[in-house]
């Protein structure tokens, strides 16, 4: 910004850069939106007007300050979201989890783990900063209180019937599932209820088919003896 001085009383003030008058410049302060010279006209109550030197403006831009995410809110809960900022030479970046400053992020991209209304500002190497818009972070739920029901012995019987395994999805709504025999998943093994007639560690992927959230039962671990003959 601009701002004109002269001996009272000052009458009118005119804003004027090299092709002449700007029009509507006619206060005491301008803020020139583009490179050049500027002068300024300085009329007092006699009617008479003095021209002030030329001061030359250069104005720099301002970074950009655009987000882009990878990811979707809500989030479940121990997931996470990445936002990334435009990247630019002699960038540096401060992000916010509303008007709060995080300490020690300063990364062009930040990956929110919960809950937060988050944003970045970027500064370029001209000194200049703008603010990105306000990106939303929400959360939801694990699914909770899995178990696994077990009909008949964790014992089994070589050549016998098995045991059947049932999980039941706690708070999980439109259940999905996943069966494991330790950290592998059984290939076909989709439904609620698996008969097993093998010595193992099982346990079931449960998603909640509204949100998508995943987590395991507990795990049953099944023991194989031959019996006497």
């Amino acid at each position: 910004m601009l701002t004109a001085s002269g001996t009272p009383p000052v009458t009118g003030y005119q804003w004027q850069d090299a092709v002449g008058p700007i029009s509507g410049a006619t206060a005491i302060t301008y803020t020139p939106t583009v490179n050049g010279t500027y002068y300024v006209v300085v009329t007092n109550g006699a009617g008479c007007s003095d021209t002030s030197s030329g001061i030359t403006v250069r104005i720099n831009p301002v970074p950009s300050s655009t987000v882009t995410v990878v990811g979707t809110s809500p989030i479940c809960v121990g997931d996470s979201m990445v936002i990334s900022a435009t990247t630019g030479t002699g960038y540096t970046y401060q992000w916010y989890n509303g008007a709060t400053l995080m300490l020690g992020a300063t990364n062009s991209s930040y990956t929110a783990k919960g809950v937060g209304s988050f944003s970045v500002a970027v500064t370029n190497s001209f000194g200049c900063t703008a603010r990105s818009g306000v990106t939303s972070v929400a959360t939801n739920p694990l699914p909770a209180g899995m178990s696994i029901l077990v009909s008949g012995s964790l014992t089994i019987c070589v050549g016998g019937s098995g045991v059947n395994l049932a999980a039941l999805p706690g708070t999980a709504g439109t259940p999905t599932f996943q069966w494991y025999q330790g950290s592998t998943p059984i290939v076909g093994a989709t439904g609620s209820n698996l008969l097993v007639s093998t010595a193992g560690t099982f346990k079931a992927l449960v998603t909640d088919g509204v949100t998508g959230c995943k987590a395991f039962t507990p795990t049953e671990t099944t023991k194989l003896i031959t019996p006497p003959v």
